[in-house]
């Protein structure tokens, strides 16, 4: 493995300054110009090959070894949220009511400053390397979906994929990393009641559909306990229930949303008909009737064992065994990255990114920030990872 120190410490003042440059100017899902642009401006003339796709932010970046091997694709992320700053730092975002709020201008630092680095030792890299700037993480249907449609894994036969993520709970120079799933389906419902209006002081003359959303959010939230095993996961939350226009009204309509959370297909499809059947059987009851926009989100991100072990590998020579932490699934939010590993075999992991003297506010929080100290060790991981592309030692 090329020794990259000194060129990692070199470049990592720029990585810091684009990194606060792209928070700064922060972009929404699919409207990520001047992000690309940076990525296409500091990458060109390095004799890389940077393909951009017809109406796409995307920005796809191709490194070819001079040795034979494998090719192997990272992504980062390149979207913002609509969410107003509240930190009070030098590089605050100037786009009103959008911030970087979970930490997608570190992935896109890290990586542009990774492919610069390994743009100069194309006689020792084995393989391709593909760079994936993607847009859009945070808007379903999401910008990984879109490359795939376009045609990113046919055009550049890529074998597997990897991603870093950072965190806002891990410390500085730790990784985390989750064997098998380690993000959820991440489904939805607008379910809409259509009753019949009448005065309140005559129930009985009307259908009441707030009442009947009532019955309904006790039943959706019940499919998860009586319906999925118990050492399986699966999340139906109702967040909104709204209805009704005055005190002494029936509500002749009521709206439920919700999200609705797995880890393998085939509780997906069990939770999707239990929706609709519970909803139709207490409607009925009820003498309502009711529709349903059932939206099917991101897939699982399920990571390969393999690509996994080198990861870990990767960690225990780069930052330490110490600080490699393998967890269970903690959580069951979503990630289109999962898009990607429908097509290939890869991985994700999480870069430590705490401060270790103040709070560090949950991701997509007007409060969020990441500690800029992160950034030498995920240029020293990726780095690490993308020249290691024949590595053997990892079953790979």
């Amino acid at each position: 493995m090329l020794k990259l120190e000194k060129e990692i410490n070199n470049i990592l003042p720029k990585v810091i300054e684009w990194r606060r440059q792209i928070h700064q100017f922060p972009e929404l899902g699919f409207k990520e110009f001047k992000t690309a642009a940076l990525v296409t401006n500091v990458l060109d003339n390095l004799g890389l090959k940077i393909v951009r796709y017809p109406d796409s932010t995307g920005v796809i970046v191709v490194l070819e070894g001079e040795k034979p091997g494998p090719t192997i694709g990272f992504r980062a992320d390149m979207d913002a949220l609509e969410v107003t700053e509240q930190v009070d730092v030098p590089f605050k975002s100037k786009h009103k009511g959008i911030m970087h709020a979970c930490g997608h201008d570190f992935h896109v630092a890290i990586l542009i400053g990774a492919a610069k680095i390994l743009s100069s030792h194309k006689e020792n890299l084995e393989g391709k390397i593909i760079f994936v700037f993607q847009p859009a993480e945070e808007a379903p249907p999401g910008g990984a979906q879109e490359l795939v449609k376009k045609g990113l894994f046919k055009d550049f036969e890529i074998d597997r994929m990897m991603a870093l993520h950072v965190a806002r709970d891990l410390e500085v120079g730790h990784i985390q990393i989750t064997p098998g799933y380690s993000s959820a389906n991440t489904d939805g419902a607008v379910i809409e009641i259509h009753g019949e209006s009448c005065h309140g002081a005559t129930p009985n003359k009307g259908v009441d559909a707030v009442m009947i959303g009532a019955q309904l959010v006790v039943a959706l939230q019940s499919i998860v306990s009586r319906n999925v095993d118990p050492l399986d996961a699966a999340v139906i939350s109702v967040g909104i229930l709204e209805g009704g226009e005055l005190d002494n009204s029936i509500a002749d309509k009521a709206t439920l949303k919700i999200t609705i959370r797995s880890l393998t297909q085939k509780t997906r499809e069990l939770l999707k008909k239990k929706v609709y059947q519970v909803t139709q059987g207490i409607c009925q009851t009820f003498g309502a009737e009711a529709t349903i926009d059932y939206q099917e989100g991101y897939p699982a991100v399920y990571n390969d064992d393999k690509v996994i072990k080198q990861i870990k590998d990767t960690a225990a020579e780069v930052l330490g065994k110490e600080r490699i932490h393998e967890v269970p699934q903690s959580n069951m939010g979503g990630d289109d990255y999962a898009y990607f590993l429908q097509e290939v075999p890869g991985a994700i992991f999480l870069l430590g990114g705490a401060f270790p003297d103040k709070k560090n506010y949950p991701h997509h929080s007007p409060f969020f920030q990441i500690n800029e100290n992160c950034i030498i060790h995920g240029l020293r991981m990726v780095t690490s990872l993308l020249q290691n592309n024949g590595n053997e030692e990892s079953g790979i």
